[in-house]
């Protein structure tokens, strides 16, 4: 029976993305947390979301036609398959050939797939919505499911919700998951409640998302989304025209927080290291760093990360993590030394492409999708400065997304790029 009501939602969503692409885009954004269903597809193992990738990418193709020539001329093509090389010589040398292969597939490849894709639909007004309304509503489940979690209304998993404070998790394994996933969204959203472009329903709609996406991130007590949305929420107020006020009001709530004993103690507790988090971080940071120093060209290897590191960690440090938790030991290790170099010139050349962008645009609608998309990669970056904005499903696929409006709304598109529906 389950595998009868999969083969017939992905039979649905097939003819819902030949007949209208931009509302299966939407879908498609919803389903984000849906990378978590995993099974078996003619023995090769894949998610729910891969699934409905492929769909989406093979009905573009069919659709649209589009040349060789077309696709060379995608924006950010050539560090994206600069990033794509180093990915498959990291899974060359990783020493978990299996868990490289499926890093490699999900967190670059079907990614970059999506963004070539995404790039030339996002150029229309119908498209952007549907993807924001999925992402929304993809964030308030997420946000109202860890409100009735911490109201114990729905169950929360051990060991978080024994924790004090209780943690929830949302539709996630694991609490950070939640501020993970929220945090970008709640950039893309706060930039449409704060400029012109999108109706007033719209924008309304946009505030409830910021809402839930504020609950997720509070119950969840992601201290790293909580500084990714301020870092967001700066960058968004120093292109406002009163940028000044949300300036200052930002800065009174930091203020605020020192102030009141229970923010401030835990504030103290991460500056100073004296938290449980702050220290396993800090621990992991140090072994990473003496693993760099044998394997600083070639680092771990795509997946082989908590192999090599088990030779390095620190007799302290009992808890073996996936990722080092930084951003820039993260791709250090799983891309070597290249990857590092290939990423970073992505991320500055995104980051410049979008302020170019936001600087000079005059379409209000293009001007705030901008806007958007550099406060979600700077919430990232800030994110990644104490976890994994990248290395994750999910995760990945909104990386790719924020680039690809920051490409729709920066670059002409050629004449024959095809219809959208």
């Amino acid at each position: 029976m389950p595998e009868f009501v999969l083969l017939l939602a992905l039979m649905c969503f097939i003819v819902l993305a030949w007949l209208r692409f931009s509302v299966a885009l939407g879908v498609f954004a919803f389903v984000l947390p849906a990378y978590q269903i995993r099974f078996q597809f003619f023995g090769v193992p894949t998610t729910l979301v891969e699934i409905l990738l492929a769909i989406l990418f093979v009905v573009w193709l069919v659709r649209t036609h589009p040349t060789l020539s077309l696709v060379r001329k995608t924006p950010f093509l050539l560090p994206a398959m600069l990033l794509l090389l180093a990915a498959a010589v990291g899974v060359m040398i990783s020493p978990d050939r299996h868990a490289g292969l499926g890093a490699f597939k999900a967190y670059f490849l079907e990614p970059i797939l999506f963004y070539i894709v995404l790039w030339r639909e996002l150029r229309f007004k119908q498209a952007i919505q549907w993807v924001l309304i999925g992402l929304g509503c993809a964030a308030m489940v997420t946000g109202l499911i860890a409100m009735f979690q911490y109201l114990q209304i729905f169950p929360s998993p051990a060991p978080w919700d024994m924790e004090s404070p209780r943690r929830v998790v949302g539709v996630f394994a694991y609490p950070n998951a939640v501020g993970l996933f929220v945090s970008p969204i709640a950039a893309l959203f706060f930039a449409v409640v704060l400029f012109r472009g999108f109706s007033s329903r719209f924008r309304y709609f946009a505030g409830t998302v910021l809402v839930a996406c504020v609950l997720g991130i509070m119950f969840s007590v992601s201290r790293g989304a909580a500084l990714a949305v301020f870092a967001s929420f700066l960058m968004l107020a120093l292109f406002h025209h009163a940028r000044r006020w949300f300036v200052l009001g930002l800065f009174a709530l930091i203020l605020l927080a020192l102030i009141v004993p229970t923010t401030r103690a835990v504030i103290l507790a991460v500056a100073t290291g004296r938290d449980v988090s702050t220290d396993v971080r800090t621990v992991v940071w140090q072994g990473t760093v003496r693993l760099l120093k044998d394997r600083p060209i070639q680092g771990a290897g795509l997946g082989g990360f908590p192999i090599v590191y088990n030779e390095y960690r620190l007799a302290k440090h009992t808890e073996l993590l996936l990722y080092p938790h930084n951003i820039l030991l993260n791709f250090w290790v799983e891309l070597g030394f290249a990857g590092v170099i290939v990423m970073a010139w992505l991320f500055c050349s995104a980051i410049a492409q979008a302020v170019r962008a936001a600087q000079s645009l005059r379409e209000p609608l293009s001007r705030t999708v901008t806007l958007g998309a550099l406060a979600a990669l700077i919430g990232m970056a800030a994110y990644g400065l104490v976890d994994v904005p990248y290395l994750k499903n999910d995760l990945a696929l909104l990386f790719w997304f924020c680039l690809a409006m920051i490409a729709a709304a920066s670059f002409p598109i050629p004449a024959n790029s095809g219809q959208n529906t």
